[in-house]
């Protein structure tokens, strides 16, 4: 059995990967964007908020310690 801890960790990682799939989806709107550029700078910024949650979720592993780590991936 998880620690309430592990739990929320749990939960904060599958909701990150949720997001991150989310994201994804822009890749799909590009006919709907006026101008190459906005569509561009739009999967500019998703990709710069997938690389902040990818290493939002190892950190939170490497810093849970082992035990949280396990629970967490």
């Amino acid at each position: 059995m998880n620690t309430p801890a592990v739990n929320r960790l749990h939960l904060i990682g599958k909701l990150m990967d949720d997001l991150h799939g989310q994201l994804n989806q822009v890749y799909s709107l590009e006919e709907e964007f006026a101008e190459k550029r906005q569509f561009n700078e739009t999967v500019d910024m998703v990709g710069k908020a997938q690389n902040a949650i990818t290493r939002v979720r190892d950190a939170i592993g490497k810093k849970g310690g082992k035990s949280v780590a396990k629970g967490y991936k």
